[in-house]
This record gives structure tokens, C-alpha cells and sequence, in this order.
């Protein structure tokens, strides 16, 4: 159950969580009152704290490298419809184009090899990271009081294991996915879901792997 609006606020700390402003009245009524009570961390740094060369590729559909973050200061800006942003060229898909019609921007991922955004559909409040150079559209959480329960429980779990550690890698993991469907089933149903392949990515590599992160001084350029 998702914590009151003050504890919410005491644990990212006042300062680094974006509200919403005038400009998210095109976000659907759950997405907007939750921005309005809660808000979002400004920013969320997933990557590999150990040494090592961890810059080569491995065989997935999204983004190969663990180094990323996601930014969610476009919510302080005009929000966008996906598809107002692509610039389709001669490869015009007018199946997604109108697909991604009635997806609004939140917040913007960098990685590696580029750029993915993250989406509020209009209707069905479902959260989805969306990669234009691959064309591929990735569910993440079924609203987005959700998807932000789960980004806490996912930076609470990190910091567990990196300050004090929490055992077995694995069973550390498999913990934070139990977790994690607990506030979401829905997430861990679908084959394209992002947590699940997240956390897969992260077992089948070294212990301590994963590191998840809203600390502003962590930021630096991932393209």
C-alpha cells in the first residue's frame, strides 16, 4: 500500500520530487492527482557500482547497457503526445503513429545508445517505455501511483543491499520481484514488461550488479 504524501515526501526529500503544474491537464485523472499529492523524483540512476568493463553488449529488445537514468523534469514543461516528437522521415508507421497518439511524455531515459521515453496512456493509465529507434513500446506498470511505489521499493531495496547487504544475490532479487508483483501483478504476467527483464538482466551477473539510485550527485551524461 502506497505510503501517506508526507512520509513519500520525507523519503526522496522535498527538493528532489517534481509535482505537477498547469501543464498536466492532459494526463488522466489518477496520473494527475497522484502528481499533484506525491509527485515524481526528479531523477532515477540504475547502474553497476562494481569495477570492471561492463560496456559490452548482450543479446535484449531494449537497452543494453545497465548504465541509465530517467529523468522526470519534462513533467515541470508543456507535456507532449509520443508521436507530437518523432520525426518519422521516410519511415513513416502510421499504425504507431496513432498509437502513440495517446501516449503523454513523463519522463525522458538516457542509455549507451541513446534515448527511450517513458509514456502515460490517456486511457488505459498504463505506464510504457517507448524506443523510437527500435520501434519498440515496453509495458512497465499498470498506472502510475504504481510505477512510482515501485521505483521507492526498488531504490529502498538497493540501498539495503549495498549498505548492509542482504544475503544471496539471487534470493535478493528474487525478493525485490516478489515485492515488486505484490504492487503490481499485472507486471509480472506480461512478457514485455520491464521490471521482470530488469531484474532478470541483473541475476545473470555478478552479485551487487544493480544499483539503484535517486541521488542527484550520481547524474552524469549516459549518451
Amino acid at each position: 500500500m502506497l505510503i501517506e504524501p508526507d512520509d513519500w515526501k520525507r523519503e526522496w526529500g522535498a527538493d528532489n520530487l517534481v509535482f505537477a503544474t498547469e501543464h498536466v491537464h492532459c494526463l488522466p485523472d489518477t496520473a494527475r492527482a497522484f502528481l499533484s499529492s506525491y509527485g515524481m523524483p526528479r531523477r532515477i540512476i540504475f547502474e553497476n557500482p562494481l569495477d570492471g568493463d561492463w560496456d559490452a553488449k548482450v543479446e535484449l529488445d531494449y537497452a543494453v547497457d545497465i548504465s541509465f537514468e530517467i529523468s522526470f523534469e519534462p513533467l515541470l514543461r508543456p507535456l507532449e503526445r509520443f508521436n507530437a516528437a518523432v520525426r518519422w522521415g521516410d519511415f513513416y508507421n502510421e499504425e504507431l503513429d496513432k498509437a502513440w497518439s495517446e501516449q503523454i511524455v513523463i519522463g525522458e531515459e538516457e542509455f549507451s545508445d541513446g534515448h527511450a521515453s517513458y509514456c502515460v496512456h490517456q486511457l488505459s493509465e498504463a505506464i510504457t517505455r517507448i524506443d523510437v529507434d527500435r520501434e519498440k513500446e515496453t509495458f512497465v506498470n499498470s498506472s502510475l501511483p504504481q510505477y512510482g511505489e515501485s521505483l521507492l521499493l526498488a531504490v529502498r531495496w538497493s540501498n539495503a543491499f549495498h549498505q548492509a547487504g542482504l544475503g544471496s544475490w539471487e534470493t535478493s532479487l528474487n525478493q525485490l520481484a516478489d515485492a515488486l508483483e505484490a504492487i503490481d501483478a499485472v507486471a509480472f504476467q506480461r512478457n514485455d514488461s520491464e521490471w521482470p527483464r530488469l531484474i532478470s538482466y541483473a541475476r545473470d551477473n555478478e552479485p551487487g550488479f544493480l544499483e539503484i539510485t535517486a541521488d542527484p550527485t550520481r547524474s552524469r551524461p549516459r549518451f
